[in-house]
């Protein structure tokens, strides 16, 4: 048997035991292919923090969705044609929000570096230091981990002695109750602006 056939029938194995959801043979796919797709995605995104969210959203998504695998032939194939279709609508999805954000400035009258707008930004940033402060303290040291300690998902899990997918939730609950809180004493700031200020503080790492 050559060397190519033994590592195909070895990874069916791990995608079988996936299946039957084995952490273990799970980590052991992830530990082949995490690296390979942070470089893959990242020749497409340009950016290696968003390179490596984008991976480990992937992973997430196939743990959660373990049971389809058995149904995939070509792993390796199927993989990097999700993770190319999921760097290309993260680029698009950047792109319609910068795009709505300039054409609010230009109907505004405004330049993103104007007095006026550095003051709601600023007051925008204070209250979600306030909103933080006030979350669940789970959410809030998950918070902590991942966003300001710039920790990824699996390692602020192995922090908090949790797994990736609590710690994804515990973050999508925090945005929620934060731009909740925000929006709600923010009065006559537009959505728009809160909405990218949230974006670069909860999906961009430090």
């Amino acid at each position: 048997m050559s060397p190519v056939t033994h590592m195909v029938k070895d990874e069916q194995q791990l995608l079988h035991q996936i299946v039957q959801g084995s952490e273990r043979a799970f980590c052991s796919l992830m530990a082949v292919y995490e690296r390979p797709l942070i470089l893959f995605i990242e020749r497409h995104v340009d950016n290696t923090l968003m390179a490596e969210e984008i991976v480990q959203d992937i992973f997430l998504k196939i743990w959660l969705t373990r049971e389809a695998l058995a149904s995939v032939k070509n792993f390796r194939s199927w993989l990097f044609v999700i993770a190319r279709n999921h760097a290309l609508s993260c680029l698009r999805s950047q792109i319609r929000l910068r795009n709505r954000h300039s054409a609010w400035l230009d109907y505004a009258g405004m330049q993103p570096d104007e007095s006026n707008a550095d003051a709601a930004n600023s007051n925008i940033i204070d209250l979600i230091e306030q909103a933080i402060a006030a979350l669940p303290d789970q959410q809030r040291r998950a918070f902590e981990l991942a966003r300001r300690k710039g920790l990824t998902y699996r390692a602020a899990a192995d922090e908090m002695g949790l797994s990736p997918e609590t710690i994804k939730k515990y973050l999508q609950h925090a945005t929620s109750s934060v731009a909740e809180f925000v929006k709600a004493r923010s009065a006559g700031i537009p959505d728009i602006t809160i909405a990218l200020i949230l974006l670069n503080i909860f999906f961009h790492r430090p």
